[in-house]
């Protein structure tokens, strides 16, 4: 009775960390506690509601300050090289927020069946070289050219219409999923697509194209659809990692980047395609590079840790807002009208926002059933066990 709030999330896909799940009770029909349920379950939504603000907060400030790092350092592989290779804390961040007793740390495995689980590394860590390492260079690559070029709300804008493609490779890539695949989903793809046209094509006043950037919205538009295919690649061959799983995971992108990233750094230096970064940089800029990457770490952070302390519902919504945060933020600092958002990227994020809450909903609907169901099995079980 007291492991049900985390056999439910289980069932659901997302592992917690047992450690602060045990200290949830239980559904409270079968016993007398309710007010400690109930200040229980108060104190996580307070403590999700916080996490979501900080996700907001964490992610505006990571795109606004790296784009203006990259107006005086023109290199946006450094950059997106020096923010992956921070990514080598997560696990460090991990110990020390719930320490060693929430489990071990081993690289995902594929079939949990499997008892030979050390045997199956060298097979994980070549599919993170060889998959998950590239599609992650080419999604934050791209995101780190798109805010060189545009407004970081256009790009983050565009960049959540990755929730919509995340559907379409999911029907593609994922069995299951292909019977999942509704009309809901289906009007989520169109707003997606619907939002991203609007921004890139939108006409002010004087006709003249909205965005300082065609190419910059292309740029955001590729990250999201590697992003897409990252992400449906990780449910097809971990359907559900724990939060000290994934932070190890991205610990061990880090650490690879570390080496195999440093080559097309240099190269891209070398060859003049990007600034070199050992040429001689103020140390205000270098200040906003550092910062930026702390920024991206501690967003990653949220979001990871969000899942084990709350569920995916809060962690969905604090990435969310962080679209019309940006545009806010944008707004502020608009300082001419060639700066300045227009009503077809407002028009446009408005769109994509609602492309994302109908995958929401349309989840949120899934896992209701599955709850109901676990639900009545389990009071089955209980009025059995009374009967005996």
């Amino acid at each position: 009775m007291r492991n049900s709030s985390l056999q439910r999330r289980t069932s659901n896909g997302d592992r917690l960390i047992s450690s602060l799940v045990m200290e949830l009770p239980s559904e409270g029909i079968f016993d007398d506690r309710k007010g400690k349920m109930e200040a229980s379950s108060s104190r996580v939504t307070g403590l999700g509601i916080v996490i979501v603000a900080l996700i907001v907060v964490s992610q505006v400030c990571a795109t606004e300050i790296s784009s203006d790092s990259l107006k005086k350092f023109k290199s946006p592989f450094f950059v997106m090289y020096l923010h992956t290779t921070f990514m080598v804390f997560m696990t460090p961040m991990h110990m020390i927020a719930f320490g060693r007793s929430s489990g071990g740390y081993t690289l995902l495995q594929d079939d949990e069946n499997d008892s030979s689980g050390s045997s199956r590394v060298p097979r994980n860590f070549l599919r993170i070289l060889l998959v998950f390492y590239p599609l992650w260079v080419c999604a934050n690559y791209m995101y780190a050219l798109s805010y060189s070029r545009i407004a970081p709300s256009i790009t983050n804008a565009v960049f959540s219409s990755c929730t919509a493609f995340v559907s379409i490779f999911s029907v593609l890539l994922l069995p299951k999923e292909k019977k999942r695949f509704g009309i809901v989903r289906l009007l989520s793809v169109a707003f997606a697509v619907g939002g991203v046209l609007a921004i890139s094509l939108g006409k002010s006043g004087n006709g003249k194209s909205s965005s300082p950037s065609f190419e910059g919205v292309i740029f955001a538009l590729l990250a999201s659809l590697a992003a897409a295919l990252y992400k449906v690649l990780l449910k097809r061959y971990y359907p559900a990692p724990s939060p000290r799983q994934v932070c190890l995971f991205l610990s061990t992108l880090g650490a690879i980047n570390v080496v195999a990233g440093m080559l097309p750094a240099v190269l891209l230096g070398y060859y003049r395609i990007e600034a070199p970064f050992w040429e001689p940089l103020a140390g205000r800029t270098w200040a906003l590079i550092i910062v930026g990457s702390f920024f991206t770490l501690a967003f990653n952070a949220c979001i990871t840790f969000g899942i084990a302390i709350t569920n995916p519902l809060f962690i969905s919504i604090g990435v969310l807002l962080t679209v019309p945060a940006s545009l806010f933020v944008d707004a502020l600092r608009a300082s001419s009208s060639q700066s300045a958002i227009t009503s077809s990227v407002y028009i446009g994020a408005a769109l994509v926002c609602a492309s994302f809450a109908l995958v929401l909903y349309d989840h949120r609907g899934r896992d209701d059933a599955i709850n109901e169901s676990h639900h009545r099995r389990q009071l089955q079980s209980h009025i059995v066990e009374e009967e005996g």
